[in-house]
């Protein structure tokens, strides 16, 4: 965003009058501009009526799915879904939420016998606003950048003339992508149509006229050509996310579509629990700064208490050679310990009785390292090799990356930084 632009935000946000619904950040402000080309004028006037809108459908009680119209809505959702089968799947390679709609399975009839069409115009509305307040925000910590815009798969195939020239169908559809396009700019990543028929080209006349063209410049179209939509499919999301008929390994598409993607960040304890401690419109404008310390933030440092080794003389007597040979002849390291109280910690002899399970310090000239566990040993000329993994102690030491060179018969491996 430029100098100007963020006048002009600010420029918008002026003329549209007090904003006082917490979810309203500057990022949602910013749709309008993108949307209407960075005319203040023209997005002022949206955002107004987007603001009403919410109002008027009383959102929150959509979103949370109790009270008022949202508590009638929720048993309908099933019956919803399965006149049109649309799902979240994961993530793409940008990190970006992927949904599948199968809008080659629509039944129009099915769907107005399931919901009059205000309710069904209600569960859109709940579902564009959980892709703002939780999948977005989701999707942004897991890939520890913003993410706020979809990839979406639309599949026609079986997609038939009735269909597409059923007048009340139509009519609703053109209102409903009216309303998404109104209320929810500038949230498509990219769109990919596969298996259109030919039929096709009378659903995209009446449909495209109410599109943004820079909505329509992300929407590829493509056939029943699977080796080409394909190719561009695992191009735009991992293998192990994409279901097997778009040329991916996470199973049949039935079954991608009704577990409920569980590996998805928006499924994710780990996640959920950084969105339980941050808001999402905090999470974004953080991310948007480069911000990620919210995210796993350092705990406390464990409190390290010196533990003299009998018999050992002060460590700033010590160099790395006496060191070295200490532990070539198997012997206890030299000068101070340092221990945490609570943890396990051992000293045995390195060529003795170090065990794979074991957690041991050992101190450098003044450098202590911490090494936990060690994960594997062999023996070289009569002294054990050990491969280590960093311990969660590594920041409440000095980092201190040490090789000690072959004396004597024996060798000492790398020992693990702070």
């Amino acid at each position: 965003v430029t100098e100007d632009q963020v006048q002009q935000l600010l420029a918008l946000k002026q003329a549209a009058g007090p904003i006082t619904d917490p979810n309203i950040n500057d990022f949602v402000v910013l749709r309008f501009l993108k949307a209407h080309k960075f005319d203040v004028a023209k997005a002022a006037q949206f955002l107004s009526e987007h603001l009403a809108w919410r109002k008027t459908v009383q959102l929150e009680s959509l979103v949370t799915l109790s009270g008022g119209p949202g508590a009638q809505l929720k048993p309908v959702i099933p019956k919803i879904l399965s006149a049109y089968p649309c799902a979240w799947i994961g993530v793409d390679k940008e990190g970006r939420p992927v949904e599948v709609k199968r809008l080659g399975l629509l039944d129009w009839g099915k769907l107005f016998a399931a919901s009059p069409k205000e309710q069904l115009l209600q569960y859109n509305a709940h579902n564009n606003e959980m892709l703002i307040r939780s999948k977005f925000p989701a999707c942004s910590v897991a890939a520890r950048k913003l993410v706020d815009s979809t990839t979406t798969i639309i599949d026609l195939d079986n997609l038939s003339f009735w269909l597409v020239t059923n007048s009340e169908g139509r009519n609703f559809m053109q209102t409903m992508v009216g309303e998404q396009s109104k209320n929810y700019p500038e949230t498509a990543g990219k769109i990919i149509i596969v298996n259109a028929p030919s039929v096709f080209s009378a659903v995209w006349s009446f449909l495209k006229p109410m599109l943004a063209q820079r909505t329509i410049d992300k929407i590829s179209i493509f056939g029943a050509e699977p080796k080409k939509y394909q190719e561009v499919l695992r191009g735009l999301v991992a293998s192990e996310n994409l279901p097997n008929e778009y040329g991916g390994s996470a199973g049949p598409l039935d079954r991608c579509m009704s577990t409920g993607a569980p590996k998805a960040p928006w499924n994710s304890p780990e996640v959920q629990a950084v969105m339980d401690r941050v808001p999402f419109c905090e999470i974004q404008r953080r991310l948007a700064c480069g911000d990620t310390s919210f995210i796993d933030p350092r705990p406390d440092p464990v409190p390290v208490t010196e533990v003299p080794v009998p018999g050992r003389r002060s460590i700033d007597d010590i160099d790395d050679a006496e060191v070295a040979e200490e532990f070539v002849g198997g012997r206890y390291p030299m000068g101070v310990a340092r221990f945490s109280p609570g943890l396990p910690y051992t000293m045995p002899a390195l060529g003795e009785q170090l065990g794979a399970s074991q957690t041991y310090t050992r101190t450098i000239s003044g450098r202590v390292s911490v090494c936990s566990p060690v994960v594997s040993l062999s023996g070289n000329a009569g002294f054990p090799r050990a491969a280590l993994a960093p311990s969660p102690m590594m920041t409440t030491v000095q980092p201190a990356m040490q090789t000690l060179a072959p004396i004597g018969t024996g060798s000492v491996g790398t020992g693990a930084v702070g």
